[in-house]
């Protein structure tokens, strides 16, 4: 039995090698430190800070995911597909988007500067926004650089950089948490204001900083590339990919930023609890579709369009493989999960994060991931619109009839249906229904899942 047990152990502990190995670990595994910092600073806000003042912490956060994706104009999406498709020029590639990137950052240095951050405030209904005025601007660069490398890095195989950078970030993460709370406690809120702000920045630096140090050269290779040529080229790509999501974006956070506008600090703490949709669901297929999304260009280039369609699926069914037990299990325990890590303060946003655990159903994948590898971004730009669109038609009217629950309820029906629309474009809809739904341990999850909501 001993023997047993050893041998075992050992096999586990060379898998777990293998693992580490592997790229779409080392992606998932990078991403999944941000969000296990950003989930850290949640609780510990959440129970050390005021109700309004997380809630502040909440707008920061929805500010940088509302308002720094719509700056980029595509630039890293249209880098990410001309890495993976001309992998010869790839430094002359780099080399343009990192210029764009900076001539982008000083249009927006300049528009904050001279009042674009007052609209933001008054639109989020929070005076206190105003105070990074300069620090928007910054985390724009910040965060849209690290896009750019992380795409590098994927498509240069060199994801064990991330992998690395991953165990940086947890420790910087956690003292800059402690140092927030020092900081509320003993420092005046400005102080605060700008700690918070530089955490992001400091989190989203690390893996182009640890990139820059172990390739010492790129930076002097750019230099010696000759960067003429046309920059139209990921525009071309990446515009109608920033159209989607410019709309994307605003349709993922209308219910937040509706709630916001609608009601108070507090009432938006306790919202933004329970509309907490699990970042490691979206991080996990992420990272996989970004491990796999070179090959799926390739693929569509070579013309094998099955070959990609059947690589989609099987990656989704094996993430399907683990998202949905985690949601059978959080549907299960909402109720005392938000009281344990979020205090009673917060329990009447429990209905809500279990509704925001079935639009987690649909996060089990990239859907639209193959009109984004086939060059066909112009169709991504239009279900978005659909997705905008829905979510806005149905958030209201549920809003009518439920309150700030109905909110909950439009987020999800918009899911859905611009799901099933890209799916069907992509002539999927009856492949994934057959290889994911009709799955027997899918198919007896989603049951226990459904069933557990009702109750």
């Amino acid at each position: 039995m001993i023997s047993f047990a050893r041998k075992q152990f050992v096999n586990s502990g060379t898998l777990l090698r293998r693992a580490v190995k592997l790229p779409s670990f080392n992606i998932l595994f990078s991403q999944s430190a941000v969000m296990v910092i950003l989930i850290i600073a949640d609780v510990v806000y959440a129970r050390m800070f005021s109700t309004e003042m997380f809630g502040t912490w909440k707008q920061l956060a929805l500010l940088i995911n509302l308002v720094i994706p719509l700056m980029s104009l595509g630039i890293p999406e249209g880098f990410k597909y001309y890495a993976a498709l001309d992998r010869t020029n790839i430094t002359a590639h780099l080399g343009r988007v990192l210029a764009l990137t900076a001539l982008v950052f000083t249009i927006v240095f300049f528009l904050f500067s001279f009042g674009a951050v007052n609209l933001i405030a008054r639109l989020l209904n929070n005076a206190g926004i105003i105070h990074f005025k300069y620090m928007v601007p910054v985390l724009f660069l910040v965060i849209s650089i690290n896009q750019i490398f992380r795409n590098l890095m994927i498509n240069n195989q060199q994801t064990g950089i991330l992998l690395n950078s991953a165990v940086v970030i947890l420790i910087a993460g956690v003292f800059l948490i402690f140092l927030n709370v020092y900081s509320y406690h003993f420092f005046p809120e400005n102080v605060l204001w700008i700690l918070l702000a530089l955490m992001f920045v400091v989190l989203f630096s690390i893996p182009s900083i640890m990139y820059l140090v172990k390739e010492k050269n790129i930076l002097r290779d750019i230099k010696a590339t000759d960067l003429t040529g046309s920059y139209r080229n990921y525009f071309k790509i990446g515009f109608p990919i920033f159209v989607a999501t410019f709309i994307g974006v605003i349709g993922a956070n209308l219910d937040k930023a509706l709630v916001s506008s609608l009601t108070d600090v507090k009432q938006f703490a306790v919202y933004s609890v329970g509309a907490f949709e699990i970042p490691f669901f979206s991080m996990i297929s992420a990272s996989v579709s970004q491990s796999i999304f070179p090959q799926l260009v390739q693929l569509y280039n070579d013309k094998s369009v099955k070959e990609a369609k059947a690589l989609w699926l099987k990656t989704t069914l094996r993430v399907t493989y683990i998202t949905y037990p985690i949601i059978l299990f959080l549907m299960i325990f909402a109720k005392p999960l938000i009281v344990l890590i979020f205090t009673d303060k917060y329990v009447d946003g429990v209905f809500i994060f279990k509704t925001f655990l079935l639009i987690g159903l649909w996060r089990n994948g990239y859907y639209g991931g193959l009109i984004s590898a086939s060059g066909k971004t112009k169709w991504i730009t239009l279900y978005s619109a659909i997705s905008l669109i829905s979510n806005i038609t149905f958030s209201f009217l549920m809003y009518k009839v439920m309150g700030i629950y109905g909110i909950a309820y439009g987020a999800l029906m918009a899911t859905v249906i611009v799901a099933t629309l890209q799916l069907a474009h992509e002539r999927l809809l009856g492949g994934w229904f057959r290889t994911i739904i009709l799955n027997r341990t899918v198919l007896i999850l989603v049951i226990l899942i459904l069933i557990f909501y009702f109750i």
